[in-house]
């Protein structure tokens, strides 16, 4: 939000003293509290009484409010890809009573949010709301692991399971990754918990981390024994 338009929506101009300003807010803000108007109007009026108050001495081209930094928990696949996350999020809503200056509560607001690809562990990510479109939110992140994917720093950790002959005659085996499947070679003979590094399918390179690696430990898992029936079946079916 702009000051010009902060000012267009208190109804006032440039020429407005901070007392003016809070004159204009709690005429208009009481004003939407009888009309029963939405919360995204009050958030709105109280965004602008912010922008306008700060401009009074500063003067921005333009302010954005942001609100405290909260924890934003993160799979290993949201930090890779990115995308839109919707989730709730404590809001303060300012209301307004003729018998005091105002009150702020806390109210649930639920945000989509659009994530960059390549979110750290332990990062501050500055996001913005779609719907608000002027809130910026803080947020901590912090990557928890997910199925078989995990994160530590750039790189990307999973485990693959696979039958332990896999492990024993080597070749190429078939691993979904989170980039889709890749057919990986393994040496023969090569023992349970050993650890494959593809390079560069880790975490995205940003503008100050570099490109992670994804990192497969293998666990050989031996197949349960089949009934005798089931095997007969089989034979039957490939050879009548």
């Amino acid at each position: 939000m702009h000051v010009s338009d902060a000012f267009a929506l208190l109804g006032l101009t440039d020429e407005a003293t901070a007392a003016d300003i809070r004159t204009a807010f709690r005429q208009h803000a009481m004003a939407a509290h009888k009309q029963g108007v939405s919360q995204d109007r009050l958030r709105q009026l109280i965004a602008a009484r912010e922008i306008l108050t700060n401009s009074v001495n500063s003067h921005p081209k333009d302010i954005v409010i942001s609100y405290e930094t909260k924890i934003l928990a993160l799979t290993p696949l949201q930090a890779l890809q990115g995308g839109e996350l919707t989730l709730t999020v404590p809001m303060p809503l300012e209301l307004i009573d003729d018998r005091q200056s105002g009150q702020s509560l806390m109210h649930q607001q639920n945000l989509t949010l659009s994530l960059p690809a390549g979110l750290r562990h332990g990062e501050t990510a500055q996001l913005l709301a779609a719907q608000t479109g002027l809130a910026r939110h803080s947020f901590t992140i912090e990557i928890t692991p997910h199925d078989v994917l995990s994160v530590n720093g750039d790189d990307l950790w999973m485990h693959h399971r696979l039958d332990p002959s896999a492990l024993r005659f080597g070749g190429l085996i078939d691993i979904d990754t989170p980039h889709g499947p890749q057919s990986v070679p393994i040496l023969r003979g090569t023992p349970s918990g050993a650890c494959l590094c593809l390079k560069h399918k880790g975490l995205p390179a940003t503008d100050i981390r570099p490109q992670g690696h994804l990192y497969i430990r293998l666990e050989a898992v031996a197949a349960p024994m089949r009934p005798a029936s089931d095997l007969l079946s089989d034979f039957q079916k490939r050879w009548a």
